[in-house]
């Protein structure tokens, strides 16, 4: 018979940190994102199968330069109208950064970097399967806490974010 989600993650997980404890690599920022994981499974057990996080997708142009007279097409990372998911808010730093998690414009992995809200459109609140977002999400103990454990928690930060990127948007 097939094997459910719930069945299979804890394979899953396991497979991800049997392939980094046996690449062995102490340095970089992988090596640092691998333990923070190791860590998180080791207190809090393993992530579970899908996520409700806010996702949305990134402006297809916006203005640049002197006078805004040049025209841009997406961000340096991320393409235009590139979906988009939203690990961290940066509450206290600044209201109005993310971290994000998006497929990178031209080798097509997923790559992590803060973006400001006010480079995104059309935000909502999804389900997310995707081991690699999740196992992103899941290293944060902060978020972990307050962020994709239910739908009404995503609502609430969907909120806080669609005001922080309205505010940006009045400004610009």
């Amino acid at each position: 018979m097939y094997k459910t989600d719930e069945e299979l993650w804890p394979q899953r997980i396991a497979s991800v940190v049997g392939r980094a404890i046996a690449l062995d690599l102490p340095k970089g920022r992988a090596a640092r994102h691998r333990n923070d994981l190791a860590k998180s499974i080791e207190e809090f057990g393993p992530p579970p199968p899908s996520m409700w996080l806010v996702s949305g997708n990134v402006v297809p142009t916006r203005t640049f330069g002197h006078e805004e007279a040049e025209v841009r097409h997406g961000l340096r990372l991320f393409k235009g109208d590139a979906r988009i998911v939203v690990v961290r808010v940066w509450r206290n730093a600044s209201p109005s950064k993310v971290t994000v998690v998006a497929r990178h414009r031209q080798d097509h992995k997923y790559r992590t970097s803060v973006v400001d809200t006010c480079f995104l459109y059309n935000l909502r609140v999804t389900l997310v399967r995707s081991p690699f977002i999740i196992s992103q999400h899941w290293e944060i103990p902060q978020q972990r806490l307050c962020y994709g454990r239910n739908k009404q928690a995503a609502e609430a930060v969907l909120a806080e974010l669609q005001s922080c990127s309205a505010g940006e948007r009045a400004r610009a």
